[in-house]
């Protein structure tokens, strides 16, 4: 059967690891896979602000590259983890860490 281009088109109901919610449940799950359940504490660890910190990780508004470069220097995380989900590009002990938290 020959696919259309309306085939290739997301429904609503698809997750997509490039929204904004995704990656701020990627960004709370960093967190508290890293053994931080306080945000000021976070805060401190990574050198932002907490209203900053709030905005994205509740899915106001998308990480700005900057903050996101600093978080990834800070947490060995990667960019296309953060932005767009792909897990391989992690190194081996976050993702472990990461996974614990799922459970």
């Amino acid at each position: 059967m020959d696919r259309t281009v309306r085939d290739e088109i997301p429904t609503k109901q698809e997750r997509r690891p490039d929204k904004i919610d995704e990656i701020a449940l990627r960004l709370r799950r960093l967190r508290l896979a890293l053994g931080f359940t306080q945000k000021r504490a976070w805060c401190n660890f990574i050198g932002t602000l907490e209203p900053s910190w709030h905005v994205f990780e509740s899915g106001s508004r998308r990480i700005t590259i900057d903050e996101a470069l600093r978080l990834c220097e800070r947490t060995g995380a990667s960019l296309d983890w953060l932005y767009r989900g792909i897990e391989y590009s992690l190194p081996v002990y976050l993702a472990e860490k990461l996974r614990q938290v799922d459970t």
